[in-house]
């Protein structure tokens, strides 16, 4: 990667991610986009954070709130928006065909094995 690549991060830029006294900064970046993304989100997460009681599928649920919003966060500071977006579409795309697997062949498949 070239140092000169940028964030769009204000204050926060790719040499940065080398620096361990810089990552409270993007911390706080990303804590900030998640208030304004989804204030309530962001308080249960504050509160996961500093060790509030969360476990089994409660905390799964968190966790996999804020990875959501932590990919918004990275595909912004990245500027790949374009890209996610194509690989979500060829995904939606291929949907159909994972469904028809699903229902069908893995079906046939195991109605032949359970024949003897």
């Amino acid at each position: 990667m070239s140092a000169s690549l940028h964030f769009d991060l204000p204050g926060f830029d790719y040499p940065d991610i080398y620096r361990a006294e810089r990552l409270p900064v993007l911390d706080k970046l990303f804590l900030d986009a998640l208030e304004q993304a989804d204030p309530a989100l962001a308080l249960r997460y504050a509160a996961y954070r500093n060790d509030e009681e969360c476990s089994g599928l409660a905390e799964s649920e968190l966790l996999i709130a804020v990875a959501r919003q932590l990919e918004d966060f990275l595909v912004r500071a990245f500027h790949v928006t374009a890209a996610r977006d194509a690989l979500r579409a060829a995904q939606a795309r291929d949907e159909v065909i994972h469904a028809f697997k699903e229902k069908f062949v893995k079906h046939r498949a195991r109605k032949k094995r359970a024949i003897p």
